[in-house]
């Protein structure tokens, strides 16, 4: 018995030894695990030559996000960051004498302490919560906080979360999109004339249905996926503090010391790529430019650009302009269908190739609100305030100005890739390429003619015609003989019928507004911007869930397979918030749904495109566009005639403007 009960005890011992070696080895393995996740990080962000794209290419995003901790909303909040580097408030320079008033720091100009000094001025000071002054050289992009920024392809947003083995350009069979028709009937009619078959009632049908299982992403809200992305491009500003501070009003540098933070968006190869894959157009899609000893000019050859041809341009010192990059570079027309949402109106791009030691362009301000993002080499940049207070947010672009015009600058900085600068239209600008370095750059652009004064252009004709019709005071008759005392020769008369006169104008001016249709006039700045906009980018998801990968497709032998239907229990929502956009239009029986799903990739390639919907169903487009971002079952659309109500949804569905939960079911005939 005492012998047993020693074996036991030495078993146990043994076994008390191994379990400690076990937890020992587990110690280990997690010691080595997080190692491995260090490494993986480092290689994911590293930005340096012995880290090239291909290696990082083997990340994926997906794996990444599996390993990694989110990306959480704590964006360096710890910082407070002022700046004294540049004077240029627009909205409070006195423009007359040139030399703006300087009103102490200003915030978010976040100008690099290396950066040189700028019309006399220092550079950017960090200050903590606490107002305790740090380091000047701090770079916004410590490993630490490197690890903490989001990668492009990490966000949530399903533009920007791209495959890393996505094309870098689209094939010729992805260009412009062809439309048949600008105008259809939402009316529940073939083609043809016939009416469609609807399901009067659920489970009219007896076919047998085939389930589809839900997977993937379908972008919840793109108005919060737009802020999103914009959040990113600018990190570690947040897009409100951005729209209060520095919006519309002074520009804006971020240094950021991360040269690959832009670099999947667009790269020289790309560009060569795109030239030797597509029709790429002198002047429509593409100019050689050059700028030397004051004079500007462009070298456009007709008809296709080649790369032989472009590269041998840019080895003699012309500068490269894309002009619409968007249409032929995947990630980069996700980035502005995907940043529209956001703003509200067309975001556009154009890309810029500079030789070393060059300028493409004359000093000159420009119409639309200007980021400017670093992806290669580096590239001096000189801003000046705009000359006087008309040039002050333009509604048009200037021509070449030269030196002797513009002043001194109030800004002098270096981008270097992963920078970002941000000026208003009506800033005059330049740039110039440094010694042994060639730059290239990519230009988002938004907010062209999205002012007041164009929406007040679109209301106040509409508000007078509806008070001629409406108000008498409005029709009658002007004083007799009152070109005797009104006109430009009597503007310095003091006489009373000319103060009557005026106080009259200013009557009816001011009652005017009684009249005016401001939600309609805003309709149309939505109708314009539904011409002007990118149709939306899908995730896969999405188009699993839509016309676009979803429904009927031919097989083999001419048979047709995978047909689906809406049904009454059917949840469908928009395909985005600002897709479409419902304007009171056309004869008395029927609105206009204008929308952006079969735009061209080109600017303006195509006339408005609209659907044409009775005035009986505008109730449930209504309420579809107020339910977004949630689904809605069919039968909860305000509509008594459920026939009607999956007829116009399906018809919805058909132009690619819904989105459904999740996959339709099949119907197995």
């Amino acid at each position: 018995m005492e012998q047993i009960l020693q074996m036991l005890l030495e078993t146990s011992k043994t076994l008390q030894s191994s379990t400690m070696d076990l937890f020992e080895a587990m110690d280990q393995l997690q010691s080595l695990s997080d190692a491995l996740i260090r490494g993986a990080r480092l290689l994911w962000t590293c930005s340096s030559a012995d880290c090239d794209r291909e290696t990082r290419n083997k990340f994926t995003p997906d794996l990444l996000q599996r390993v990694f901790d989110p990306w959480t909303s704590d964006r360096n909040s710890s910082f407070h960051l002022t700046a004294t580097g540049c004077e240029c408030d627009i909205r409070g320079a006195d423009l007359e004498s040139k030399k703006p008033e300087q009103k102490g720091p200003k915030q978010n100009h976040i100008i690099d302490s290396q950066t040189a000094s700028m019309n006399g001025h220092e550079g950017v000071s960090f200050e903590d919560i606490n107002g305790e002054v740090q380091d000047e050289s701090v770079n916004l992009n410590s490993d630490e906080e490197q690890d903490k920024k989001p990668h492009i392809d990490d966000l949530s947003c399903p533009p920007p979360k791209f495959s890393s083995d996505e094309s870098d350009i689209d094939s010729p069979s992805n260009g412009t999109d062809v439309l048949t028709t600008n105008a259809t009937s939402v009316a529940g009619k073939e083609a043809g004339g016939r009416k469609k078959k609807v399901k009067k009632e659920v489970g009219s049908k007896t076919n047998k249905k085939i389930k589809k299982e839900k997977q993937g992403m379908i972008v919840a809200d793109s108005v919060e996926e737009g802020k999103k992305l914009f959040s990113w491009l600018i990190d570690p500003i947040l897009p409100e503090d951005f729209i209060k501070d520095t919006w519309e009003t002074c520009p804006m540098v971020l240094q950021r010391s991360q040269p690959t933070y832009y670099d999947t968006l667009l790269s020289t190869p790309a560009i060569h790529e795109m030239l030797k894959t597509h029709n790429i157009q002198y002047t429509k899609n593409i100019d050689i430019t050059s700028f030397s000893e004051g004079k500007r000019e462009t070298h456009n050859p007709v008809g296709r650009a080649h790369p032989a041809v472009v590269w041998d341009y840019y080895s003699t010192g012309c500068s490269v302009r894309l002009l619409n990059p968007q249409t032929y570079i995947p990630k980069l027309r996700a980035l502005n269908a995907t940043l529209q949402e956001y703003f509200g109106c067309f975001v556009g791009a154009n890309s810029y190739l500079t030789p070393p030691e060059s300028q493409g362009f004359a000093p000159h301000y420009d119409d639309i609100e200007a980021f400017i993002l670093q992806i290669e080499g580096k590239k001096k940049w000189r801003l000046y305030a705009p000359r006087k207070k008309q040039e002050v947010l333009p509604q048009f672009s200037s021509g070449n100005l030269t030196d002797d015009e513009i002043g001194k600058p109030v800004m002098e900085v270096t981008l270097n890739p992963g920078d970002l600068l941000y000026f208003p239209r009506g800033i005059i600008h330049q740039g110039h390429t440094v010694p042994g370095c060639h730059s290239l750059h990519i230009t988002l652009s938004c907010y062209q003619r999205n002012t007041w004064g164009d929406l007040l252009e679109k209301l106040i004709p509409a508000a007078l015609k509806i008070a001629m019709e409406e108000d008498v005071s409005f029709r009658q008759g002007l004083p007799v003989g009152y070109l005797n005392y009104m006109g430009v020769v009597n503007t310095k008369r003091d006489l009373p019928q000319r103060q009557q006169f005026l106080t009259k104008a200013k009557a009816l001016f001011d009652k005017l507004f009684e009249y005016a249709p401001v939600d309609a006039a805003a309709d149309q700045m939505g109708k314009q911007f539904m011409h002007d906009a990118l149709p939306p980018v899908l995730t896969p998801e999405e188009k699993q869930s839509s016309v676009f990968g979803d429904g009927l497709r031919m097989v083999s032998e001419g048979k047709v397979v995978n047909r689906v239907e809406i049904e009454p229990d059917t949840k469908v929502k928009l395909v985005r918030a600002h897709a479409l956009r419902l304007v009171t239009e056309g004869d008395d029986n029927t609105v206009r749904l204008y929308h952006t799903l079969d735009n061209s990739l080109e600017y303006h390639g195509e006339e408005p495109q609209f659907l044409e919907l009775a005035v009986d169903h505008a109730p449930i487009m209504e309420h579809l566009i107020l339910s977004y971002p949630k689904f809605v079952s069919v039968s909860d659309l305000p509509l008594d005639d459920l026939a009607q109500k999956l007829q116009v949804v399906s018809d919805l569905w058909e132009r690619g403007l819904l989105l459904t939960e999740g996959p339709l079911d099949i119907i197995d005939d």
